[in-house]
């Protein structure tokens, strides 16, 4: 599976793009997924001066949303829990789980394999711990009377 997926509308003038990503950084762990909606736009250099051609515009449409599922560190346990969100009137969604800083640590649960937060966590680390091993996402744009849904992406 693909961490990016597109549609375009019928005319070509939008796009509804989700794409799945995990972040890796000593002081900083996310894992999610993000729907943009994009229209196709004159866009010109310094507002005013002349046109850099026709390129895509994030631009806020009716209802945009994001499904994701997290599943935890073993594979034979899928779904170990799942995040939605959903705007009206916005050009983005997003959902994610994430882990900052020294000594931030989210365990695995013993039984489901999934994030534990009721461990506590575990002083002393050395950075971010976010024990989830992929992300599944679905996406969704309501424009002009229609919907559009992109994926499912993944990221692992």
């Amino acid at each position: 599976m693909a961490t990016k997926d597109s549609k375009l509308t019928p005319d070509g003038q939008w796009k509804v793009e989700i794409e799945a990503y995990k972040n890796n950084w000593f002081f900083y762990k996310a894992i999610g997924a993000t729907t943009r909606a994009y229209h196709m736009e004159e866009t010109r250099f310094l507002g005013f001066l002349w046109s850099t051609g026709r390129n895509w515009v994030e631009r806020n449409v009716a209802i945009i949303s994001t499904g994701a599922r997290f599943n935890g560190l073993l594979p034979v346990l899928t779904g170990i829990d799942s995040e939605s969100c959903v705007h009206q009137n916005a050009s983005s969604c997003d959902v994610r789980k994430w882990a900052f800083g020294i000594g931030v640590t989210i365990q695995a649960s013993p039984r489901s394999g999934g994030p534990d937060s009721s461990t506590g966590g575990t002083p002393n680390t050395g950075g971010a711990s976010l024990e989830i091993r992929e992300v599944v996402a679905t996406g969704s744009a309501s424009i002009n009377n229609q919907s559009f849904v992109v994926g499912p992406v993944i990221a692992s």
